[in-house]
């Protein structure tokens, strides 16, 4: 239990990125490096020029010349950290000296990394990279076959050489120096910089080249350039501009936007998959699209168009508009046309860095002038387990990779990582704040040990991430010192009882059902609304609350126009064996018995008012026939299904769907137990608009979402993830600072009425009797376009 010193945080920091303990990409893929043949001395000194290649990383170039990647990054000061495709860097070339005690290598199966299996990757194609044979990935995987699938985390033993390695610098005697640069005249108006380019070469290697100390230079001049970059053409106005791959960016849906054929974008960059990431960047021609559609060419032997569709990043209604023909499957050689969302190509290409010059999060500012010179006391408690990081310093990266997910000390780090950029965001507003973090496990004398320390005392605001026990410890002495505590992770509502000061991040769990009937009744009062309880026995409590519910919002009374009733029996009535006047009869006594029949036909264009009432459906008993007795053919559905099986909601669409041409009919899942049913396939939910709640929903389209993974992935080197508690620790972070800078002391008072934009839920806060705050705010998003979007 300490408070930490931020050194000891960084080495946390530092040791998941150097070996690649990212979220998202923490195995990196090698790929081949050729080692050059062109070498070039400069002074005493003699480098290879070495042309960075796709899947060239510093690690495999260290591993193929000889040389440490620190012996790579002095030479090449430029580089900061980034290897450009096509650019050419100086290695120090070495005299490498092996003596071998065994005369082949030997295979590790103590000693492994791991790879992330892609998109068209085998396990023959996996071995020959990483020059192991099928059968060593076979075994130290255990698989039972060779089939696997992309996402898959294979272990890649390690390749051991019983070597000796005797390594000195090549040093070139000045009498033997032989010259492989030619010398380039600088013209008037040229700059170093711009020569570099011309050449494409790095500003710094250019001036280490040629030992000039600054960036000046005169007409006239010579300046030296190593001839290898004479086969490279001087770069001219390029034809083409460089797309970043944005969250949620597929390379369909890049072509769509910028009106060129697939085809086109994978010409001009050689190599490229549709299993593209974040962050690459892609060549996109400067072609004009005069037609206002691209051609998709089917190639498998059958396409859907809602995979298309998908693939491209619109809706199948759009895809129909510009193909009223197309069929549900097309065949091989047919085409497609996909309509446009145009970005215009002509404009030149921004160089600087995306969201380099906004703030971090827009919305209605105030001054504070009040706040603007007090210096407000933050402490963060959570546990990070510093004292492990000693021990993982001892580990070789394969170790360490195998014990990722057993590792405490990188359980947390995001939040904190996260909570850094909320409180230099506010620093930057004008915010004093002297934010002090605490590693807190769930020892009770330990935490008990760090309450004595009385600068504690003066706190203005605790954000906690704490086990329960330590948490009960904190939450007394907050009280105590009245100190407002903020709880970001637990669930339990036992966390705000008798402490005024506790804020409860996770939302009210009967929330969720007040949010979804203040929804209903904003947008769907008027739908036949039907209750579909997966049995009679679960979630009773809450069948009762949302139906009380509903009833409170659902309008009393309802209206159809007759003609519409009558044109929706003539649909209904295609291939059907029933007569006419039997099923607008039934339909209209669904509804009310006392319905005239004859006076609906005889007036088409009146209008007929029916009572709204709300019905139940046990599916367990019923199935599609208890909802087919309740829906109506001629008004809006809305179904609330209510389970937390997975099992039902699969088998409830899959039902629904012999029928969706015929109802119109959206569906509600609850509880929030539906945002994680993995396995519901989204061509089956989505024509029913699927809406789902939940407390953790990141809108990757968003502006605000964008600039926080750009600045988190700048700052850290690997994408934020919700899962990893990034985005909740920046906005934990940012809202409690933001209502401390606002409110002062009169925090309390204010902030059930605080709102503010933040990235992963928002935050509503309603003060509970004898006790503190709980947020009553639940996410309810929809199905579209095979992506989720916000409802509120």
């Amino acid at each position: 239990m300490m408070q930490i010193n931020i050194k000891l945080i960084l080495r946390v920091i530092t040791l998941s990125l150097f070996f690649g303990l990212s979220s998202v990409n923490y195995a990196q893929e090698w790929g081949t490096v050729e080692k050059s043949e062109i070498t070039e001395q400069i002074g005493n000194q003699v480098f290879y020029l070495h042309t960075i290649a796709k899947g060239n990383t510093f690690y495999s170039l260290a591993k193929v010349y000889g040389v440490t990647t620190d012996e790579i990054k002095t030479a090449n000061p430029d580089l900061d950290n980034e290897l450009k495709l096509g650019a050419v860097i100086l290695i120090p070339k070495t005299d490498i000296v092996k003596v071998k005690t065994s005369s082949s290598p030997t295979v590790s199966y103590n000693n492994y990394f791991f790879h992330i299996v892609k998109q068209g990757e085998s396990l023959f194609s996996i071995a020959k990279i990483f020059d192991v044979t099928v059968e060593d990935i076979v075994n130290i995987n255990k698989l039972n076959s060779t089939n696997i699938s992309p996402g898959f985390h294979l272990k890649i033993p390690e390749i051991e050489y019983k070597t000796t390695l005797i390594t000195k610098k090549t040093e070139v005697p000045q009498a033997t120096k032989k010259l492989s640069y030619f010398e380039y005249t600088v013209q008037a108006k040229e700059t170093l910089f711009s020569i570099a380019k011309r050449y494409g070469i790095g500003l710094e290697t250019l001036k280490y080249i040629n030992n000039f100390s600054g960036n000046d230079i005169k007409p006239g001049q010579i300046v030296l350039i190593p001839k290898v970059v004479l086969n490279k053409k001087p770069q001219e106005r390029k034809t083409y501009i460089i797309h970043q791959v944005q969250p949620k960016e597929g390379l369909y849906g890049i072509a769509r936007k910028y009106g060129v054929n697939i085809n086109q974008i994978k010409a001009i960059n050689p190599g490229l998959t549709d299993a593209i990431s974040i962050g690459q960047n892609i060549k996109i021609p400067r072609q004009p699209n005069e037609k206002g559609f691209i051609e998709h060419k089917v190639t498998d032997r059958k396409e859907k168009l809602s995979s298309i569709a998908r693939e491209y990043e619109i809706s199948v209604h759009n895809l129909k508009k510009l193909n009223p023909n197309a069929p549900t499957k097309v065949r091989r050689g047919e085409t497609i046309f996909i309509p446009l969302d145009f970005i215009d190509k002509k404009e030149e290409e921004i160089t600087k860095e995306p969201f380099e010059t906004k703030k971090d999060i827009e919305f209605e500012q105030e001054i504070y002038t009040q706040n603007t010179h007090r210096v407000f006391n933050v402490a963060l408690m959570l546990p990070l387990y510093l004292s492990d990081v000693d021990s993982l310093l001892d580990l070789d990266r394969g170790e360490l990779l195998a014990k990722r997910y057993e590792t405490r000390a990188f359980r947390f780090l995001e939040f904190y990582e996260g909570a850094q950029i909320a409180v230099d965001s506010l620093r930057q507003l004008g915010m004093q704040i002297n934010f002090r973090v605490y590693d807190v496990n769930d020892d009770k004398i330990e935490t008990a040990l760090l309450l004595q320390d009385p600068s504690l005392r003066d706190m203005d605001l605790i954000i906690s991430l704490l086990f329960s026990r330590s948490f009960a410890l904190v939450s007394e002495f907050s009280k105590e010192y009245h100190i407002p505590l903020v709880n970001a992770l637990s669930t339990r509502r036992q966390v705000i009882y008798e402490n005024p000061y506790v804020f409860k991040m996770i939302p009210k769990p009967n929330a969720l059902y007040h949010s979804v009937a203040d929804f209903v009744g904003q947008n769907m009062s008027e739908y036949n609304t039907i209750i579909v309880r997966n049995n009679p026995y679960q979630l009773s409590n809450e069948y009762n609350l949302i139906s009380g519910l509903l009833k409170e919002q659902v309008k009393e009374k309802s209206y159809f126009l007759n003609a519409y009733a009558l044109q929706k029996i003539d649909k209904y009535m295609e291939d059907k064996q029933e007569t006419y006047l039997d099923t607008l009869r039934y339909e209209l006594e669904k509804i009310e018995t006392a319905f005239v029949l004859d006076s609906v036909i005889a007036h088409p264009f009146d209008t007929t008012w029916v009572n709204n009432s709300i019905n139940t459906v046990i599916y367990s008993a019923d199935s599609l026939s208890g909802i087919m007795n309740n829906a109506s053919l001629f008004r809006d559905n809305l179904i609330v299904a209510m389970g937390s099986d997975e099992v039902f909601a699969i088998e409830l669409f899959t039902k629904l769907n012999f029928v969706r041409d015929s109802l119109n009919i959206k569906v509600i899942g609850l509880p929030n137990d539906w945002h994680s049913f993995m396995n519901l396939d989204v061509d089956y939910s989505q024509p029913f608009s699927l809406q789902v709640a939940s407390e953790n929903f990141v809108d990757y389209t968003s502006e605000d979402v964008n600039r926080f993974i750009y600045k988190f992935q700048k700052q850290y080197n690997k994408i934020p993830e919700i899962e990893t508690y990034s985005f909740l620790g920046y906005d934990a972070t940012f809202y409690f600072l933001q209502a401390l800078f606002r409110f002062g002391d009169d925090m309390l008072e204010n902030i059930p009425d605080f709102r503010i934009p933040l990235l992963q839920n928002q935050l509503h806060f309603e003060k509970q009797n004898n006790g503190g705050f709980e947020n009553i705010y639940w996410n309810l998003y929809r199905q579209e376009n095979y992506t989720y979007k916000i409802e509120k």
